[in-house]
């Protein structure tokens, strides 16, 4: 079957981007306590602290693509309440994400076995929609502040259309100098 199958590996370009296995965006490893996660799928990259933080960058190409920004945010928070009932979301805040427009949410799971922040961003680039999701323990959150700033900044969110051709993923690594270049 189709899951059985070998998972292409992540493409780590550099010291510190890990590009998801298309080649098309990536997450720029904050600071060297990060890692790559294993396993991501086309369309999905992620990376780990150990101390339990993980983020995810997710092409939401399941989504009509030409959704507005809000209704898509709306969607998205949908998911993330059924997705995590114990989390007490806010209500999705405007920001500008590098020179993107993005919508962000907040939640906080303070009881349980594993209290978190969460911090998740929908930004819309040229080409479709994307979704940065952080997660760090609640006990981490202060300490890991400086690494979501540099985390949010260094994201390479590729405006090259990030279909896969008939047939397969484009493995294609971009051409230098185009990975991260905001609204051509």
């Amino acid at each position: 079957s189709a899951r059985n199958r070998a998972q292409p590996a992540l493409a780590v370009t550099s010291p510190r981007l890990v590009q998801e296995p298309g080649g098309r965006f990536g997450i720029r490893l904050p600071d060297p306590l990060w890692s790559p996660v294993e396993g991501s799928l086309p369309g999905r990259v992620a990376v780990a602290h150990g101390d339990g933080s993980r983020a995810s960058l997710v092409w939401m190409d399941h989504m009509d693509q030409g959704l507005a920004l809000s209704s898509a945010t709306t969607q998205v928070l949908r998911w993330l309440q059924l997705l995590h009932e114990d989390v007490a979301w806010q209500a999705p805040a405007q920001v500008r994400l590098q020179a993107w427009d993005a919508m962000r949410i907040q939640g906080v799971r303070r009881g349980g076995a594993a209290p978190k922040a969460f911090q998740v961003h929908v930004v819309r680039v040229p080409v479709g929609l994307l979704v940065l999701r952080v997660e760090v323990p609640l006990d981490q959150e202060r300490v890991r502040a400086n690494d979501l700033e540099r985390l949010l900044a260094g994201l390479e969110l590729d405006p090259r259309p990030m279909q896969a051709p008939a047939g397969g993923v484009d493995a294609t690594p971009p051409a230098p100098g185009e990975i991260g270049t905001p609204n051509r």
